[in-house]
Order: C-alpha cells, then structure tokens, then sequence
C-alpha cells in the first residue's frame, strides 16, 4: 500500500508539474476574486505601510514615500483579474510586479536607519502573500515566485545596491521559511488536483450513459439548443436522427438483459464510427432511445447518413450468452430544424417531429429510415 501512495503521489507531482490547459485555465478561474481581492490589500496595506516608516524614522521616512506609491501599480493585477485578461497576459504581469515589489521593499527598507534589523520580519509578509496571492497560477509559478523573491534581497546586497544587509539573520529565517512555503504550496496544488479530479469526474458521469459511455439527454439537450441558435443565425439548421432498437425487449426476454446490453453497445460503437464530424453528438436518451445531432446538415445528408448506419448495425453481430450469433436492426426517424426565421421553435419541438418519424418507420416494418412529413421535400 505505500508504495502504491508513493506512486501516485509521483504521478501527481508530475501532473502539477505540467498540468493540462483546461486544468490550468480551471484553476486560474476558481481562484480570480480571491486574486483580485488580496491584491488590493497588498495595494492598500503597500501604500499604508508608510506610517510604520514614520514610526521608525521619520527622517527616513521622507525618502520612501514614492517607493511605497509604486504598490499602487499592483492596481493593474486587480483590473486584469476582474476582466477576465487571458492568462498569458495576467501571469507574467503579476509575477514581475510580486518581483519587483520585493525589490522596492528592500530598497525601503535600506533607506531607513537600521531598516534592515526592524523590517527582517517584513520578509515574511512577502513569503505567506506569495501562497495566498497566487494559488491560481500553476505551482511552477509559484516556486518561481517563492525562490526567486528569496534569493532578490541578498543578491542585491551582494550587487552593491543597498547597505546593512543582515545576511545571516535572513538566511536563517528566510530559508527555512521557504521550504515551509514550498511544503504549503505543494499541499494545496496536490488537494486542489484532487477537487479537479472529482468535480471533472462528476461532470463526465452527469453528461455521460453509465453502460455505453455515449452522452446522454442531460448533454444533449443543451448542446442541441445552442445548435439550432447558431442554424438560426448562420442560416444552417441542425438535423436530429431518432433511433429505436427494434424489439430490444424481446432480445432481452429470449437472451437475457446482459445480451440486451451487448446489443445496446453494439449499437453505440456503430453510432460513434459512422458520425465524421467533431462536432456531431451520439447520445443515448433512455432504455433503447438514442438520437444523433447532426448540427448545419441538410435532411439529404442526414437521411444518408442514417441510412449508412441502419445498413451498418444490419450487418453487424454480436454475441448472445452462449456464445451464439446474435442479429438486430434499428428504427431511424430524421428531421430537420426550420433555420431562419423560426425564433419560436424550441429543442423539444425538433426532438418530438423526429419522433414522429421513428414512429412512422417502426409503424412501417420497422428497420428502415423515414423523414418528417414536413422535410420530406428537402430529403
């Protein structure tokens, strides 16, 4: 068992190491109030931090005082948050103003008298708005953020640019804080994968058939209605194609439901290998019902299509308990929506003269392809 929690352990740090987009842009989404609002206390408090100057040394303090107005630049990470910039843009703004307000910190602090012996703890401030600020970005953003914003005060030290830089009392705090930090980090982008992976896994199951895998009504209906508002605008309507398994329940009542179940499947990978389009949906709505969406296709091409896939399962088999051939056929009904001009047509009105198709091939001898009365000269 440990060794398998170290194992997947691995496989998450690797993950968040090179997370996916979506995972990205997910994480940035979930957290971009939070981004904004902590942002704006940075600002604030940047700004207001002067009256500790004052305390300290009112001397000093008159040379920092547009050092401490540079946080209002941090209003720029609040206007990118609140408008939704793209990542590309908000990420490396934010990162290079959490740089550069560390810089303008310790130059603050170097321009104080013994600023540096006063303001150690300052630092800190830095460290812990670094995991609270920036939980949105990825976790290599954020060790960036952490170790490079670490390493700013003494290397400038080191430079010549400030003075009376307490070198070993920083290292001894500041590091060990940084691997405290890093830890944090680590745990928070680790549980918040796991959320990802749960609220992802929900979304599948809620949009997806349990046995076949195919999407199911609560996909379907949504993603016909946007559909036929682009048919509406763009002049191209979608088709539905109506599928019923004939006498699916006689196959079940002969073979037993697991045979049902193959037959169910069978149709499934058929369904899924005769649509050529990305776009085009094969759902499974209940029981033996399924329908196609075939968005801006004519009643012609919808018809061939269906026909492709009637003749398809005709000529497919499976097997039945005891290893026998097993043969089925299916029912298709197809309609088209009505395109321009047709504001009042409604999904279930699509979804319900489709029907009225499959109830005219199965009424007809089933296993064979009929169109909606209305179409019928389109086809």
């Amino acid at each position: 068992m440990p060794a398998l929690s170290l194992s997947s352990m691995a496989e998450d740090l690797a993950y968040i190491w090179r997370p996916s987009r979506d995972y990205l842009e997910h994480k940035l989404e979930d957290h971009r109030l939070q981004f904004a609002l902590l942002q704006l206390c940075a600002t604030l408090f940047g700004c207001a931090m002067w009256g500790w100057d004052y305390t300290t040394d009112p001397e000093g303090a008159k040379n920092t005082v547009l050092l401490h107005l540079w946080y209002l630049v941090l209003l720029v990470n609040v206007y990118n948050a609140l408008t939704r910039t793209r990542a590309s843009i908000l990420v490396p703004i934010a990162v290079l103003t959490g740089w550069v307000s560390v810089v303008v910190f310790v130059m603050t602090l170097d321009r104080l008298h013994n600023g540096f012996s006063l303001g150690l703890g300052g630092f800190m401030f830095f460290m812990l708005m670094a995991l609270a600020v920036f939980p949105g970005f990825s976790w290599r953003v954020t060790l960036g953020l952490v170790v490079v914003g670490t390493c700013i005060p003494p290397a400038m030290a080191l430079a010549g640019w400030v003075q009376g830089f307490e070198h070993g009392l920083y290292s001894a705090l500041m590091w060990p804080s940084c691997v405290v930090v890093i830890g944090g980090a680590t745990a928070s982008e680790l549980k918040y994968l796991q959320s990802y992976r749960l609220e992802r896994l929900f979304e599948y199951e809620s949009n997806h058939d349990a046995l076949t895998g195919a999407h199911n009504g609560t996909f379907f209906k949504p993603y016909l209605k946007r559909a036929m508002a682009e048919g509406r605008l763009h002049g191209a309507a979608p088709s539905v194609l109506a599928i019923d398994i004939d006498h699916l329940r006689r196959i079940n009542e002969q073979y037993g439901r697991a045979a049902g179940d193959r037959v169910i499947l069978k149709l499934t990978e058929i369904g899924h290998r005769v649509l050529g389009r990305h776009s085009d949906v094969f759902a499974r709505m209940g029981g033996e019902e399924f329908s196609v969406l075939l968005p801006a296709t004519t009643v012609k091409a919808a018809f061939a299509l269906a026909e492709r896939m009637r003749l398809a399962v005709e000529q497919s088999e499976t097997t039945g308990p005891k290893g026998e051939s097993m043969h089925f056929t299916v029912s298709i009904g197809v309609a088209r929506g009505m395109g321009p001009g047709s504001a009042r047509e409604q999904e279930s009105d699509l979804l319900a003269r489709a029907d009225l198709a499959l109830y005219q091939a199965k009424n007809s001898g089933r296993n064979q392809v009929c169109v909606y009365a209305d179409n019928l000269s389109e086809a």
